[in-house]
């Protein structure tokens, strides 16, 4: 069975994008797929994911500053072993900071990584990075699939995924 890593930004539930991802997680397992939560702590996304009977590991990143550059390689490094511990075959980011960790170390290992974008804010370099490290990117919006194009490649495609459909 293909197992997903599912990489949360939050542990807490703060919007419905961490709802939807939820529910992408617990939905996957009919397709035949077996998702892993992963996650910065303990809050209400893993208690939600083990409420649903989804594994869940923990990984936790620094915010993104002048200080994380000293932490990042160490961070990176751990993250990847952390995936092939878990024997993961693909990892999907939600969201902006997990994924410039995500990204990385997925590539260390290496398997697939999908960047799902949920936000309309953008930042020139990060997302150029981001972008950079997805073997897929995913926007929940026309909107959203907008800002981004300036920072890809003319062949590089976004697919647009709707929150709220099973």
């Amino acid at each position: 069975m293909t197992r997903v890593g599912f990489v949360f930004n939050q542990a807490e539930i703060i919007g419905g994008g961490e709802i939807s991802f939820i529910d992408l997680a617990a939905e996957i397992r009919n397709c035949g797929y077996e998702p892993i939560g992963i996650v910065p702590g303990d809050g209400t996304v893993r208690s939600r994911l083990n409420a649903l009977d989804i594994q869940t590991a923990e990984a936790a990143w620094p915010p993104i500053g002048i200080r994380s550059l000293v932490d990042f390689p160490r961070s990176v490094n751990s993250t990847a072993m952390l995936f092939q511990k878990l024997g993961l075959d693909l990892v999907h980011a939600n969201g902006a900071r997990c994924m410039l960790y995500a990204g990385p170390a997925a590539r260390r290992r290496p398997i697939p990584c999908v960047w799902h974008v949920r936000v309309l804010d953008r930042d020139r370099l990060l997302d150029r990075i981001r972008a950079r490290y997805a073997s897929a990117i995913i926007a929940n919006s026309g909107a959203v699939a907008a800002t981004l194009k300036p920072y890809l490649s003319p062949s590089r495609k976004i697919e647009l995924v709707y929150n709220g459909l099973d």
